[in-house]
Parts: structure tokens; sequence; C-alpha cells
């Protein structure tokens, strides 16, 4: 079933944030784009590389948001670029978490550009039209090797 996202407290992994209410976890489902324009700020900390993706951080992306991931090694840090969108943090480490949150916090004009940069991104590489055109031109080179 669908959860409502949950506020990061200072009884989660990330103890030592100092963190505003718009700060959220968030759970995959129908109406996440809906609950994402609702936040601030954007943190995915998932730690498996079972996240090969993360689509809900597209979805972030989608709505301008800033964004904190885990480096996985899969695609969850070519949707969320370091430093360009947000931060990359290394999986399972709640002091580095922590302290990307708290640079969200103190820092709104970055955190504010990060989320426009983000928005950026999705239009030039996410829509829905971009991906059908760039799978279209992959498909053709493919074709034009195999003759």
């Amino acid at each position: 079933g669908r959860r409502s996202p949950m506020p990061i407290t200072r009884g989660s992994s990330a103890r030592s944030a100092r963190l505003p209410r718009s700060t959220r976890t968030s759970t995959t489902s129908d109406d996440a784009p809906c609950r994402i324009e609702r936040v601030g700020n954007y943190v995915f900390p998932s730690n498996q590389r079972s996240e090969a993706y993360g689509l809900s951080l597209v979805e972030a992306a989608m709505c301008g948001k800033p964004m904190i991931s885990c480096e996985l090694g899969t695609g969850t840090s070519y949707v969320n670029k370091a430093g360009k969108t947000g931060l990359v943090v290394p999986p399972s480490d709640p002091t580095r978490l922590a302290e990307a949150i708290n640079r969200f916090v103190d820092s709104p004009v970055e955190t504010a550009n990060w989320g426009r940069a983000a928005r950026d991104r999705y239009v030039r590489l996410f829509t829905a039209d971009r991906m059908g055109k760039s799978y279209a031109e992959l498909y053709c080179q493919l074709d034009s090797r195999r003759r």
C-alpha cells in the first residue's frame, strides 16, 4: 500500500542533522511526484545496489528539488550529479548523510541553485520525449552496425 512520507527525526540514523520540517524521506508510489512537490529537499538514503536507477530521483529532479543520494555505483549518481544537482554521499554512512543534510539547511542559496540545475537536467535528459528520441537514436546506431 501507499505510505506517507515520513519526517526524518533526531532519533533516526542521521541523528545529528538539524532538519527543517520540509526535509522528508519517501517511499515510491503512484503519487510520489505529488508528494515530492510539497518538500523543499529530497533525500534518497538507499544503500542497496538494487536501487539501480532511483526513479524517485528523476521525479525529484522533475520537481526541481535538490537531492542527496548515496554513491551506489549505479544510475543514481547519473541522475543526481554530485555538486551540480545536489550531494552524493557514501552508502551506510549516517555521519556523512547528516553532514549533507546540514549543508542543505545551512546553504539555502546553493541548495536552490542545485534544485534549478536538477530541473534543467531533467528537461534536458529525462522527459519522455527526450528519452524516446535517445532510444530511437541508439536503435538506429545499433541497426547501422549490423549492416
